[in-house]
Formats: C-alpha cells, sequence, structure tokens
C-alpha cells in the first residue's frame, strides 16, 4: 500500500508539474459549471490568481453575448462526453477588458449527468493579430496587382501558369482562367530562335532572377512583344516556380523605330 501511495503522489506530482508548466490555462469545473482548478497559467494570461478563481461559475469570465452559446456547448459536452468541443471565446482579463481565446472542452459523464468538464484555453490575440494583418496584406497586394498595367504571373516549378492578374484581359483578350493551368510554352515564344523555356532552365538551376523580351500569344492568334520580368522562387532552397510581370512593349517599339 505504501508503495501504490508514493507511485500515486509521483504520479500527481508529474501531472501537476507538466499542467503548471503549460504556456496554456488548464481548468476543471463541477457539474454546477462552476471552477474546481485553474492552473497558474491564468495569472499570466488574464491577472487573476487561481484563487480569485475557484468556486467561480465559468459563466463569469466569458462576454455577455457569448453565454447562450456556451450553454448551447454545455448541453453539447453532456450528450456527447469524451468528445472534445473547441470554439472560440473572449475571457475577462482582471482589468476588465476580454481577450481571445480558443478553449477546448471536454465532459465526464456519469449516470447521465456532467461530473466535471476539463479543458485548455489558448490564447489567440497574437494569431489573430497576424492573420488580420495577412488578411490586410493580401487585399493590398491583390488591389496593387489587379490594378497594374502589367501583367503579374507565376507558374509552377515545371512552368505550368498558377495565376494571371486581370490585367491579361486588357493586353490579350484571355481571362484568367483561359490561361492558368496550360504551361508557359503554349502562350509564349522566345526572340531570335531561342528555344522557349532556356531561361526558364536558369532560373531552376540557380539564377534568381531575369529581365528579357519574349512574346506571348493573344487570343486571337497573334504574338505581341512583352518585357518579362521572372524571379525565382525557392522554398527550403529547393526551386518551386517563377512569378513576375510582363509589360506590353509594342507601343515603346514603335517609337523607336520612328
Amino acid at each position: 500500500r505504501e508503495r501504490l501511495e508514493r507511485e500515486l503522489r509521483d504520479s500527481e506530482e508529474r501531472y501537476r508539474s507538466v499542467i503548471q508548466s503549460s504556456p496554456d490555462l488548464i481548468w476543471a469545473t463541477n457539474k454546477a459549471g462552476r471552477y474546481v482548478f485553474v492552473s497558474d497559467r491564468v495569472r499570466d494570461l488574464l491577472g487573476w490568481d487561481p484563487e480569485e478563481v475557484l468556486g467561480r461559475p465559468f459563466r463569469e469570465f466569458i462576454a455577455e453575448g457569448a453565454v447562450a452559446a456556451s450553454n448551447a456547448e454545455w448541453a453539447e459536452l453532456a450528450q456527447h462526453p469524451g468528445r472534445t468541443q473547441t470554439q472560440r471565446l473572449d475571457l475577462r482579463h482582471r482589468d476588465g477588458s476580454f481577450r481571445p481565446f480558443e478553449v477546448s472542452s471536454v465532459a465526464v459523464v456519469r449516470d447521465g449527468e456532467v461530473e466535471n468538464v476539463y479543458g485548455i484555453a489558448r490564447d489567440v490575440a497574437e494569431r489573430e493579430r497576424l492573420e488580420r494583418e495577412l488578411r490586410v496584406s493580401e487585399e493590398r497586394y491583390r488591389f496593387l496587382v489587379e490594378n497594374s498595367p502589367d501583367i503579374i504571373y507565376a507558374t509552377d516549378a515545371e512552368g505550368v501558369i498558377t495565376y494571371f492578374s486581370e490585367s491579361v484581359e486588357r493586353s490579350l483578350g484571355w481571362i484568367p482562367s483561359e490561361v492558368v493551368g496550360r504551361h508557359f510554352r503554349d502562350i509564349v515564344r522566345s526572340e531570335g530562335g531561342m528555344p522557349t523555356g532556356r531561361r526558364f532552365a536558369e532560373m531552376a538551376g540557380g539564377r534568381p532572377d531575369l529581365t528579357t523580351r519574349m512574346e506571348i500569344l493573344d487570343k486571337h492568334g497573334e504574338y505581341r512583344p512583352f518585357e518579362i520580368t521572372a524571379s525565382a522562387m525557392r522554398i527550403d532552397g529547393e526551386f518551386s516556380g517563377v512569378h513576375g510581370s510582363a509589360r506590353d512593349v509594342r507601343e515603346r517599339e514603335r517609337l523607336e523605330r520612328e
């Protein structure tokens, strides 16, 4: 018995050590929804001492507008014991503000009633900030690309076109969906008899970028002169394709001839 008691104490100490060192907030409530355990991480994430949280209902720590959804989540947990449910909740900081968290919960049910609910709350403020900034950056990039007078394009490592900006319709009559998925050799040819694809092979072999003149096929079957700028894309050192721009130089070449 003493040996088993020692092993139990050791196991509990290991468990407690793992919980208290976790970067996430670990918690447990009883069947009434009152906290019976919160890890010390609550102090760093929400400013509360664990003793201030214990015994209080979880509804006191979520935004008022989320109470109905949380009650529905509680009922869902009771119907599916052992199944983890995850939701995004704003939890109340001790200073009165609310912080975004991703909360995962699982219920232990005995005799058809919830006995305890255990869960993990992960602070997602930084992740959501980065996601917002990424969306803003993508919208700004998309605006610049779609309003550029040049054609913006991208290919994969095999030379298959993966992106063409809307400006291709103004310049060549194609709509992007008619071009995306085709190999660049289908619509591009080099000048002076140079084999199409030699420049692409140079970039695949290590050349970082280039600017050259090529001709691109329009929707009516005619080739038009373009100044092509290309940069090699690499992921973990491996060539993954090319992206760049194509500028219509017909007017410039006409002026140069004149």
